[in-house]
């Protein structure tokens, strides 16, 4: 639902556009009585329930008509590097230097792709780029422990 549909729905059922705007606060996470709390008060202020609405509203997609075998090469680009980056270091160093640059690399990268994330959503950008710099630490520190676990249970390796 495009926002010029939402201001001819608003002129014809409000009440319709009140219950669209509480359902996707609801899915946003607020509980169901601070969603009807602020659909009404902002139904009291002037354009406050169209100002909400177009809040609500899921950002447009950017390049709708964009090729899709362009954005499929673009993808595969992002990925080769995302996993490659990480094990060059591998090819280039001897193994000390190369775990160091492998983190230092993969931690940088990271925080780039926490800056990103907050750019693109919307969100205060340290917390969101650290909170990304953290799952990737978690994933990274479950994958080393499950290697040891698997090697010291079957002795592989």
């Amino acid at each position: 639902m495009g926002l010029e549909h939402l201001r001819a729905l608003q002129a014809q059922d409000p009440g319709r556009v009140a219950a669209d705007i509480e359902i996707r606060l609801q899915a946003g996470g607020l509980d169901a009585a601070a969603a009807s709390d602020l659909v009404a008060e902002s139904g009291k202020r002037a354009g406050g329930l169209p100002a909400l609405a177009e809040a609500t509203l899921p950002p447009p997609m950017a390049g709708k008509g964009d090729n899709p075998t362009a954005r499929a090469f673009w993808m595969l680009a992002s990925d080769l590097s995302a996993s490659l980056l990480p094990v060059l270091p591998f090819a280039l160093l001897p193994i000390l230097p190369a775990r160091v640059v492998s983190v230092v690399l993969t931690a940088a990268l990271m925080l780039a792709l926490g800056v990103w994330r907050a750019r693109l959503g919307r969100r205060r950008t340290l917390p969101t780029a650290l909170t990304t710099l953290g799952i990737a630490a978690a994933a990274g520190a479950v994958g080393l422990i499950t290697g040891q676990l698997v090697d010291a249970w079957f002795g592989v390796g």
